[in-house]
């Protein structure tokens, strides 16, 4: 955790100590958002799981532009599926479109808070089915 911390924020004060935070530490802002990345990929690193690592609200920290391509980097070489989702201003809406490493999606046609609404079941299932997957209908 502390090396990639360190490579991302060369200049930073923490220093880990565990994978989870300790009496007295609070970390805020862009910090807990390092210390959570941080502990992901070293998680990751050591036991070396299959499982895709999706971070929902990648840049709710307010990370630097130039941490944020060294933290892409640092997971983009792990042979995990990496899922980030982030929600962008109005002047970063095709930052990551010349990105060939990043399959952005931009759900902005999508009303809020209706993506999973029950008229797209039947769609679903049927992609579920494609990948030889299947719902039990209750």
């Amino acid at each position: 955790m502390n090396q990639f911390y360190k490579a991302v924020d060369p200049d930073g004060r923490l220093s880990f100590r565990s994978l989870f935070s300790q009496k007295g530490e609070n970390f805020s802002g862009s910090e807990n958002t390092e210390f959570y990345l941080a502990k992901l990929y070293a998680l990751a690193c050591v036991l070396q799981h299959p499982f895709p690592i999706i971070v929902d609200g990648f840049r709710e920290g307010e990370i630097a532009s130039e941490k944020e391509d060294m933290i892409l980097d640092f997971f983009l070489k792990l042979p995990n599926q990496i899922i980030l989702t982030t929600t962008l201003k109005e002047e970063e809406r095709d930052k990551y479109l010349n990105k060939s490493s990043i399959n952005p999606i931009n759900y902005e046609r999508n009303q809020p808070s209706h993506i999973l609404n029950s008229s797209y079941v039947d769609d679903f299932c049927d992609i579920l089915r494609d990948m030889n997957l299947s719902l039990r209908k209750k």
